[in-house]
Formats: C-alpha cells, structure tokens, sequence
C-alpha cells in the first residue's frame, strides 16, 4: 500500500511538471484584425504591381490615314530597279529621285482620298551615269483608302513623266495595309487589296501580310513600325495612249504584263495624326511582257543605253518613239525579272 501511493506521487508530479512546460512552449495567435490587415497589405501591393505593369504596356490604337481636302505633301520618292531577261549577261540598272507632290482633290464618307499626282524635277542614273532633266509637268490620279490601300492609279511611267511605280504594276501601293481593328506591337493581320488601273484594263489583287512590330521615334514623332509582306499577281493591259508616230494616230501602242510582284516594306506612321512618316522596301518581280503597236520601241532589249542628244536611253531597247517610225504590230514578248528598291519620304 505504501508503495502504491509512492508511486502515484511520483506520476501526479511528473504530469504537473509536463503540463506547464508544454503551454508555454505553444506560441501566441495574433489578432485576428492583425492578420486580416496583412493580407490586404499583400493583396495591395500585388494589385499595386499589376495596374503598373499593365500601365507601362502599350494600349491598342486604331492605324488609319488621315486626308484633308485641299491639302498638298511633297514626297521624295527613290526607286532603283537591275533588270535582265533570263539568261542574259547583262542587266539593265536604274535609280531615279523624283519629287511627287500629292494633292489631295476630295475625300469622301469613308476616309477614301482622290489624289492628283504631279511628277516634277528628277534625277536619273543609268548604268551609274547620272544625268538631270526637268520634264514636263504630268500628273495622275490616284484613290486611296483610309487603311493605306491604293485603289485606282494610272501606270506612272507609260503615262509621260514618272512615278513612284517605276512602271512596275502594284508598286503605286506605297502605302502598307493596314488592320481593321485596333492593334498593338506584335499584332499580325492578312488583308486583301485590289489595285485598278485607270490606263488600259485588268487590276493587281495583292495580299498583304502585316505585323505592328515596334514604336520608334521619327523626328521627335513616335511612329509606329509596320512591316508588310506583299504578294501579287500581275495581269494587265495598259494602254499607252494615241500613237506617237505622226504618221498612223489609229494605232493605240498597248503592253501586256502578265507575271508576279512581291515585296517586303517596312513604314512609320504616325498613330494620331495618319500620317506616313516614311517607308521602304525591297522585292522581285518577274514579268512577261508583250507590247504591241509601238514604233521600234521594244523590238529588243539592249540594256544600258546612255543619253544621248538630251534624251533619256529607254531601258527596254529600242529608239526613241517620235523618231518618225512607222508603227509597227510588234507581238514579241520577253521575259523580265528584277529585284527593286523604293523608299518613299514627305519633304518639310
């Protein structure tokens, strides 16, 4: 018995020892008004982060050009091309500087422009033999949309005096395509344009693949960076216009493209006024063409003629189409393939 009570002693005093330690060894619970005020710290401060992130990202804008009636730009247009027929050991190689001024005549309901285009002042280097002419003052007419697609232009160089196409078709889209919705850096769009020619019949349908790639500053300007993919096929008939020969005005010279364009471009356009900054771009083309009622203008190509006599050499062979020639029913075709580069700038 004695024992007996020994050791339950022992045991109540072992579990009174055990009790106090344990409880203070537990660690005190804060507040509840405590932590539910560091939660919403941290809730804060994330969504603190966010709005500033989302902040500093660029905002989608709309890319449209801006026309005003009335209004005039100046554009130094460079148009290089190197030619050569398959085969052939040699090329013919042009660059040309024009000044083109674009006047605005009426813009209708849906942002749609019609322009008169004037080529004035060039200057023009033929196989790396600079020359300068001023030629007479002539214009054409051209429609463009709010989105940057060329709807309706003449053919500039068959019309007397050059434009920025250089006489290749589809190069009058010196604009890029621009998206119907609003966009951001990295957005991509594919959009299809048809290009009519006011000379002659046919039209150049190009699809254009688009992507906003960056902002860039341009003159203190932050422009937007567009780079465009262009492919199209080319079918035309362009009428040149009466005969230049004095003697048979029946005879209405016509030239036949029949083949493909594409180019790379890229331009800067200012997102709130609709301006283009600038562009640039490169490409290819591979044409046939078929002339018919010229005087002795394409019976051959012989590239690399030089001015003579104060006259430009024509960069597709033959002689000058006033030299007294009678027409002739020409139905040579030949085959021309190139690369081009053309670069397109307002003045002032």
């Amino acid at each position: 018995m004695g024992t007996g009570r020994t050791t339950l002693g022992r045991v109540a005093e072992v579990q009174t020892g055990i009790e106090p330690h344990a409880a203070a060894s537990a660690p005190p619970r804060r507040p509840l008004a405590v932590r539910v005020g560091a939660a919403l710290a941290i809730v804060g401060i994330v969504g603190l982060t966010v709005l500033l992130y989302l902040s500093l990202q660029p905002q989608p804008v709309h890319l449209a050009l801006a026309f005003e009636p009335g209004t005039s730009t100046v554009y130094r247009v460079t148009f290089g091309m190197d030619a050569a027929p398959p085969g052939s050991s040699s090329s013919f190689r042009m660059q040309e500087t024009a000044d083109v001024t674009w006047r605005v005549r009426s813009v209708d309901r849906n942002g749609t422009a019609t322009v008169e285009a004037e080529a004035g002042r060039r200057t023009l280097s033929i196989g790396g033999s600079p020359a300068t002419r001023t030629l007479p003052v002539s214009g054409w007419t051209v429609r463009v949309a709010a989105d940057g697609r060329v709807l309706a232009s003449g053919d500039p160089v068959l019309a007397e005096g050059a434009g920025p196409g250089g006489g290749l078709p589809g190069l009058d889209q010196v604009f890029p395509v621009l998206p119907v919705r609003d966009v951001k850096p990295g957005s991509t769009w594919t959009r299809d344009s048809r290009l009519a020619y006011l000379l002659g019949s046919g039209e150049v349908a190009s699809t254009s693949n688009g992507r906003f790639l960056r902002y860039e500053d341009v003159g203190g300007v932050r422009g937007a960076v567009v780079g465009t993919n262009v492919r199209a096929p080319v079918s035309l008939l362009v009428d040149t216009g009466p005969a230049r020969a004095p003697t048979d005005t029946s005879v209405r010279p016509t030239v036949d493209y029949l083949g493909s364009i594409s180019w790379s471009q890229t331009a800067w356009i200012d997102p709130h006024a609709g301006v283009l900054l600038r562009s640039s771009e490169t490409g290819r083309f591979d044409l046939m063409l078929t002339p018919k009622g010229f005087p002795a203008v394409f019976p051959s190509f012989d590239p690399g003629v030089a001015p003579s006599d104060g006259a430009f050499g024509l960069p597709f062979g033959g002689g000058s189409a006033d030299q007294g020639q009678s027409p002739t029913t020409n139905l040579d075709q030949f085959v021309l393939q190139g690369t081009f580069t053309l670069s397109l700038r307002p003045m002032g």
